[in-house]
């Protein structure tokens, strides 16, 4: 046994990553009284089979993701009846929901946060007097959102304003709120498409155009990513040309952060920004940069903040989406387009990628797999790209002078209603997308599995793993297939 670590690449961040996550994944669920048995045996095996260090690091993670959620787990205050008076303030807002914070219920200062499942049309900031029944019946989901949810209020919700707070965060939620105007004005009925790609806000979409975008399996571009992150760091680089390289850095790095905050800091793009910014210091600094390694540490990063985000569809997909291009795209494009790297063969690896690798976290979460994802990304994914970027631009010169965003404005209107056009008529063909069974998805996950271990971790030739990756993505097919 021991001589199979001499074939083992080991990487600590992915580890301590990947053992912060089952750790978490233990803890959420309530899988007390097996902890220390998992972690003995798992330790036992890996410490024997793997290096001893390896062992030590996973074991290590998956004691600190553990204690992680146990750290923020607080016992909710039963509150039984009616119409409970609740002060409080506006701590998030957005088309569906509304969460608050600084809970006072019946004159009693509360430990927790609060969710009212609707618009209740406040900002952050704004302090609220309401009438409501009090429940404790939060999701997981929910808590993705907000680690510290411990209450619901009921949907015939009585609420009204007594004042407001002035802090960073109603600062933030004015300037999405007066620049979320102005993009009404400049982009007309596409404003709600805008809106998600800039802000991340998918909420003022209508739930027909969200389908058909998942059915074609493009929901990704209306995400905030790493094409944002390009757009800002290029513009800021092209300006600031006559600044030396490393003050244009931090300032891109700056001016990273602060749309981060601006737009809510949401899971992808914080994962985006996480990864510029160690890519950034690893060339400064003159270091081999990794993309596995340092996306791991985006995960470890995001989930100490809030363990609960592990179940989020951003993170999911998010970091899925990343992961199956850094796993699958090397291989693929050796595969297919052989030597020839030109641009197209780029996209059409990285679209490939993408695709195959993101099926099973995308049939997780919707139960269903898109056939056609491959070609509609390869003609929508370099469409939205344009589009974001004049949308981007078309913003910032509208939030200067409205009619400087006209032709922005008019070219970018015009992808975005192509892209949704090409995503209907997608979603209306014939088995645009396969319903997927339990049996399927988990089926899928442990084979994606396999292939990361394969992939990354075992030292054997190139040819057997071009031999094992086809075997397995035909096994993952199969069991989709006999798990409708």
């Amino acid at each position: 046994m021991k001589k199979l670590s001499a074939y083992v690449n080991i990487r600590p961040l992915p580890l301590l990553c990947v053992g912060a996550i089952i750790g978490i994944f233990c803890a959420a669920y309530g899988f007390l009284p097996a902890v220390l048995c998992i972690t003995a045996v798992a330790g036992t095996i890996l410490c024997s089979v793997f290096k001893k260090k390896a062992g030590l690091l996973l074991c290590i993670a998956f004691l600190l993701g553990f204690l992680r959620i146990l750290s923020i787990q607080t016992a909710a205050v039963h509150f039984p009846g009616n119409n409970h008076v609740i002060t409080a303030a506006v701590k998030k807002a957005d088309a569906k929901v509304t969460i608050l914070t600084s809970l006072s219920i019946d004159k009693k200062a509360i430990k927790g946060d609060m969710i009212i499942r609707r618009n209740t049309g406040f900002i952050c900031g704004d302090r609220v007097y309401l009438l409501s029944a009090v429940t404790e019946d939060i999701s997981i989901s929910e808590k993705s959102k907000d680690a510290s949810l411990l209450y619901a209020a009921e949907n015939d919700v009585e609420i009204t304003k007594v004042g407001e707070t002035d802090d960073i965060n109603r600062t933030l939620a004015k300037a999405r709120e007066y620049a979320g105007g102005r993009i009404d004005v400049m982009f007309g009925d596409t404003s709600p498409i805008v809106k998600a790609v800039l802000f991340g806000d998918t909420s003022f979409l209508d739930e027909s155009e969200l389908t058909s975008y998942r059915a074609a399996g493009i929901a990704h571009i209306l995400a905030l990513s790493g094409l944002h992150v390009s757009i800002i760091a290029l513009a800021i680089e092209k300006a600031l040309f006559f600044i030396h390289k490393k003050v244009r850095v931090g300032i891109v790095g700056g001016a990273l952060v602060v749309y981060m905050l601006f737009v809510g800091i949401p899971i992808s793009f914080a994962r985006a920004v996480i990864m510029y910014i160690l890519r950034v210091t690893a060339f400064q600094t003159n270091r081999r940069y990794d993309p596995l390694s340092a996306l791991s540490p985006a995960a470890i990063i995001i989930l100490a903040v809030n363990p609960y985000a592990l179940y989020s569809a951003s993170f999911i997909l998010s970091f899925g989406t990343v992961l199956s291009i850094i796993l699958l795209m090397k291989p693929i494009h050796k595969t297919i387009f052989r030597s020839d790297k030109t641009r197209l063969s780029n996209l059409g690896a990285l679209t490939l990628s993408a695709s195959v690798g993101i099926i099973p976290f995308s049939a997780a979460i919707f139960g269903t797999v898109s056939i056609y994802a491959f070609f509609v990304n390869l003609v929508c994914v370099p469409l939205a790209g344009f589009a974001v970027t004049l949308a981007f631009f078309g913003t910032i010169a509208g939030l200067v002078f409205i009619p400087l965003s006209v032709p922005f404005a008019f070219c970018a209107k015009h992808l975005f209603s192509f892209v949704r056009i090409i995503s209907e008529i997608t979603a209306m063909l014939p088995v645009a997308s396969l319903d997927v069974g339990r049996i399927g998805i988990v089926s899928v996950m442990l084979i994606v599995t396999a292939e990361f271990i394969v992939s990354e971790y075992v030292m054997i030739s190139r040819k057997k793993k071009m031999i094992i990756a086809p075997v397995l993505l035909a096994v993952a097919v199969i069991a989709v297939l006999i798990s409708r």
